[in-house]
């Protein structure tokens, strides 16, 4: 950790951090438990010398560094961003609803609508005929959805 090697010299909070976070991945490999995590922050964060740093990692490996990106050459490189990576393929039958499958769709509702109001009305009264609302309003999106000739693939 020192660059003369001296277990005595003092320890920076940025060699404290640099520890904790190789602590931490270690930890994230596996090779510490979160208990001995713990541990060994609390022992990192306390220490005052390089001697006492080394002592928490004394029994781990090294941590093999990422392998830095070779900056690019701003003298010829190209300004431009770069691209973007190509939309994953759409699948063919997604895309805007045809009027077969809005029709569908809605004589699903009314069935089920009308099944809700029978149950309903054998325990009270037929009177109020309720479901006519929603099934009107679907019908005349559906209406509107034809008249403009929207998605006519039925």
């Amino acid at each position: 950790m020192a660059e003369d090697g001296n277990p005595h010299l003092r320890a920076s909070d940025a060699d404290r951090e640099r520890v904790a976070a190789a602590l931490r991945e270690h930890c994230a490999v596996g090779r510490l438990t979160m208990a001995e995590l713990d541990e060994r922050l609390g022992q990192a964060y306390a220490a005052r010398t390089f001697g006492e740093l080394a002592a928490v990692t004394r029994d781990l490996p090294e941590i093999e560094p990422e392998l830095p990106v070779p900056a690019r050459d701003r003298s010829t490189a190209d300004h431009r961003l770069p691209a973007r990576p190509p939309p994953p393929p759409v699948p063919a039958e997604s895309g805007p609803v045809s009027l077969r499958q809005s029709v569908s769709g809605w004589l699903a509702m009314t069935i089920i609508l009308n099944v809700i109001w029978v149950l309903t009305g054998i325990t009270g009264d037929f009177s109020s005929y309720w479901p006519a609302w929603p099934m009107g309003i679907g019908a005349a999106v559906i209406g509107a959805q034809y008249v403009r000739g929207y998605n006519r693939r039925s």
